[in-house]
């Protein structure tokens, strides 16, 4: 028997509720004997003053930006940037190869800012994004958050900075809250073609200052003993020249 295609697929939009023209939803009747709740409303408006509980709608990256142009941003809340152009505790030199820098871009970093208060979270690339707090005059703390066994785990070698071992996103970028997610690789300082652990960090931040922190760590390598560490336990200071 032949049929019209288009007749078909018309009669089953309509019977599942579908209008062609303007693709509008109507939901199909409840019977009454299988729920006794309250109504449900078929469109339920979000309110934009509740922070997002997932990552940002836009997947696309935006363009680093100067510290200058951070500095120029007037905002409400708490933030997040990726600027081209750091270097810890206001240094001004070049980031020469003695010591090795970062490949790519050593001046990468992501900075945290907040609206009302002075300091920030940064994970600078030539850090391999462990972050630190930085105040106003350059100076810094953070946690030693790796090392360990046989030449493993220092991510701050030349092979942990690649950004192919260490790398940050940006899963929410503000004002609500700004998500960070660093992961890295534990690699072997003079060969990162096997590494031994991956580790996964989040950062939240919110408005009025207060940052947590989620740590996970995967062995890569579960039948030896490489990689191992008994970090994160010490801080460590970046402290800008002339300021002791």
């Amino acid at each position: 028997m032949l049929f019209s295609r288009r007749h078909l697929l018309k009669k089953v939009a309509v019977g599942t509720g579908f209008a062609l023209g303007g693709l509008e939803f109507q939901a199909s009747p409840v019977p009454s004997n299988s729920y006794n709740g309250p109504a449900v409303k078929a469109h339920q408006s979000v309110d934009p003053s509740e922070p997002p509980s997932g990552p940002n709608p836009v997947f696309e990256k935006p363009a680093p930006i100067t510290l200058a142009e951070l500095a120029q941003r007037k905002m409400p809340g708490v933030w997040v940037a990726e600027v081209s152009d750091y270097a810890p505790a206001h240094y001004q030199g070049d980031l020469k190869l003695s010591p090795p820098h970062a490949d790519h871009n050593a001046k990468k970093a992501l900075i945290v800012v907040w609206a009302n208060k002075s300091h920030r979270l940064v994970f600078s690339h030539e850090a391999s994004y462990d972050p630190w707090i930085e105040l106003p005059n350059g100076a810094a703390l953070c946690n030693q958050f790796f090392e360990g066994n046989n030449g493993w785990a220092e991510l701050f070698n030349e092979n942990g900075r690649k950004e192919r071992n260490s790398f940050v996103d940006i899963v929410q970028s503000g004002p609500h809250r700004v998500w960070v997610r660093w992961n890295y690789l534990c690699v072997n300082k003079d060969d990162d073609s096997h590494p031994a652990l991956r580790g996964t960090e989040d950062y939240i931040a919110y408005p009025n200052g207060l940052v947590w922190r989620r740590l996970t760590y995967e062995s890569l390598m579960p039948d030896k003993p490489e990689g191992y560490s008994w970090q994160p336990i010490d801080f460590f200071s970046a402290v800008p020249t002339g300021t002791i």
